[in-house]
């Protein structure tokens, strides 16, 4: 399912609103060209293998699908990985995302960036509810500028204010205010740096070890 065009054009709005059955990908922008200004995704209940935000970018890497911000929201389904960007190193999020996860099961991932798509801007994740295995305020082998992710409640197993194997080129935020995660939560990447310093609050909830810096060998940061 596609919220944008095929191949080309230009789609100032998309709107996505799932309530049943059964998908193996979802994206709120557009195919292999072409752009969409906003993508809004809602999803209510169904079972969706992988959910993106953003576009997918052209198998043989010669288009370039673009997308200005993205919205998607999740209140409940069962989500292998869901991803406010886009897939494919060029699908583009040309300013910010934004996710909110308030219920369902994300039996994987749950990342603000994109899947290998780049986000020029800022990555905004909000998790209020439901249960994941890991959440990623960034990228997946795809950097973004800041990310500020926000934890007040649900569970999850490990959370990394950063990307996975990529770099935040600004600062990471992130405020826990309840729910559990039950192993480790870091303020940085896992194997990704971060180029400013993580900012990390907690005023509530449940945590088995809480870090200041990321995970890994490569996952720098300036100072915590």
């Amino acid at each position: 399912i596609f919220g944008g065009s095929n191949n080309s054009g230009t789609v100032n709005i998309s709107n996505i609103n799932i309530r049943k059955g059964v998908i193996t990908n979802v994206y709120g922008g557009n195919n292999s060209g072409g752009s969409t200004v906003t993508a809004n995704v809602n999803i209510d209940n169904g079972v969706i293998n992988s959910l993106y935000g953003g576009g997918k970018g052209s198998e043989t890497g010669t288009g370039t699908v673009t997308t200005d911000q993205t919205y998607v929201t999740i209140n409940n389904g069962t989500i292998t990985n869901a991803y406010g960007g886009g897939q494919g190193t060029n699908a583009i999020i040309n300013t910010d995302t934004h996710i909110t996860f308030n219920g369902g099961v994300i039996t994987e991932n749950l990342f603000g960036g994109g899947n290998a798509g780049n986000v020029i801007g800022n990555a905004y994740v909000n998790v209020n509810n439901g249960g994941v295995v890991n959440v990623f305020g960034g990228g997946n082998v795809a950097t973004v500028n800041n990310t500020i992710v926000n934890f007040a409640g649900g569970n999850a197993e490990n959370l990394y204010a950063g990307c996975n194997a990529a770099t935040v080129n600004g600062k990471t935020t992130l405020n826990i205010s309840g729910g559990t995660i039950t192993n480790n939560a870091f303020g940085g990447g896992n194997n990704g740096a971060v180029v400013g310093i993580p900012d990390v609050n907690m005023s509530g909830g449940n945590v088995g070890n809480l870090y200041g810096g990321g995970n890994g060998s490569t996952a720098t940061t300036p100072a915590t």
